[in-house]
C-alpha cells in the first residue's frame, strides 16, 4: 500500500482520525455519574426557580399597579373613576379573567397549587405540563394583583415544581428522579419566594416527598440554597416579614406561647375545614360554567373588602 492509498483510506468516511480518536480515548476517562447529573440539574432547577419567583413577584407588581394602583397612594387603576368603588369590581373581573385561561389552557393550575403538586407525586410519577408553571404563573398574578384572596406561596410551590418536572421529563428521566426534581423545584420556590431555604427544603422533604430520602434530601438542599442566593441577589437580603426586635423577658412566657400554638392549632383547623366547605358549595351547588365561578368568588372578596375597607391590601404575602 502506498501513501496515497494511505491517506484515502484514512480520509474515508467514518475512520477516526489520530486527534479524534485521542479526543475520545480521553474524554472516557472522565465517567459522569448519575449523581453527578442530578447535581448540576438540581442547581440548574434551583436557579429557575429562583428566576421563575422573581418574575412572578414582578407580574404580581405590575397587574396590582393596572388593576388598582397600588392602593398605597389612592386608587390610580384603570376603574380610578368608580373613586373608592373600584375595590368592589376588580376581584371580580380579575376572576373573569382568570377562569377562561385556566379552563382553556390548564386546568390541574385550578386550586391552591399543593395538593395539586402532591397529586403529580401520586398519581403522576411527578409529571406535571410544562404549560402549567407559565398559566399558574399568569392567572395567580392576576388574581393577587386585582384583588383577590390568594397569596404566592401555593403558586409558586407548583410553578416551582412544573420547573423541575418540566426538566426531569425533558431529560427523560425516569419517574423517580422526575419526582426528586420537582422537590428539588417546589423547595426552590419556598426558598426564593420567603427567603427560606431550611423552609423550602423542610417542606418538600416533609410535604411533597413524605420521606427523608438521603440522596433526595441532597438534592433539594442543593436547588433550595441556589434558588435562596440568587433570588438574594436579585431582590436584596431582606425578610419578607418585619418583624420587630423580640427579646425573651421571662421562661414564664413559653407557657403563653404553648397556648398559643394550641389556639393557632385549632384556628388553623377550622380554616381547612371552612374552606373546604366553600370549596364544595361552589363545585357541587354553584351552577353555571366553570370559568365563571372565579368572577363569582371575585365579587364576594369585592363585597368584602368595600365594607372593610381599612383591612383590605394586596402584598401577595
Amino acid at each position: 500500500m502506498n501513501g496515497e492509498e494511505d491517506r484515502a483510506i484514512r480520509a474515508q468516511p467514518g475512520r477516526p482520525s489520530r486527534l479524534r480518536k485521542y479526543a475520545i480515548e480521553t474524554l472516557s476517562t472522565f465517567r459522569v455519574t448519575p449523581a453527578q447529573i442530578s447535581v448540576l440539574f438540581a442547581i440548574i432547577i434551583g436557579l429557575a426557580a429562583a428566576l421563575g419567583s422573581y418574575g412572578f413577584s414582578w407580574l404580581i407588581r405590575f397587574f396590582e399597579e393596572i388593576c388598582l394602583g397600588g392602593m398605597r397612594e389612592g386608587h390610580h387603576g384603570i376603574f380610578r373613576f368608580l373613586g373608592g368603588y373600584d375595590i368592589l369590581v376588580m376581584p371580580a373581573i380579575g376572576g373573569l379573567i382568570v377562569g377562561p385561561i385556566i379552563y382553556r389552557w390548564a386546568r390541574e393550575a385550578k386550586g391552591h397549587g399543593v395538593p395539586e403538586v402532591m397529586t403529580a407525586v401520586l398519581k403522576k410519577g411527578g409529571r406535571i405540563r410544562p404549560i402549567v408553571a407559565v398559566v399558574k404563573s399568569i392567572a395567580s398574578a392576576i388574581t393577587i394583583g386585582s384583588g383577590g384572596s390568594a397569596g404566592s406561596e401555593g403558586p409558586i410551590v407548583q410553578i416551582g415544581a412544573a420547573f423541575g418536572s418540566t426538566m426531569g421529563q425533558l431529560f427523560r428521566m425516569p419517574p423517580q428522579r422526575i419526582t426528586n426534581f420537582l422537590a428539588c423545584g417546589a423547595a426552590g420556590g419556598i426558598a426564593a419566594i420567603f427567603n427560606a431555604p431550611i423552609a423550602g427544603v423542610m417542606f418538600s422533604m416533609e410535604v411533597i416527598l413524605g420521606e427523608f430520602e438521603k440522596f433526595s434530601f441532597i438534592y433539594v438542599v442543593l436547588a433550595a440554597v441556589t434558588s435562596s442566593a440568587v433570588s438574594q441577589y436579585l431582590k436584596g437580603n431582606q425578610p419578607i416579614f418585619a418583624i420587630r426586635y423580640f427579646k425573651l423577658a421571662s421562661p414564664l412566657e413559653l407557657i403563653a406561647f404553648v397556648f398559643l400554638g394550641v389556639i393557632v392549632a385549632f384556628a388553623a383547623r377550622y380554616f381547612a375545614v371552612v374552606l373546604t366547605k366553600f370549596e364544595d358549595f361552589f363545585d357541587h351547588k354553584v351552577k353555571g360554567p366553570e370559568y365563571i365561578k372565579p368572577a363569582l368568588g371575585g365579587l364576594c372578596i369585592g363585597v368584602m373588602a368595600l365594607l372593610m375597607t381599612s383591612h383590605f391590601q394586596i402584598s401577595g404575602k
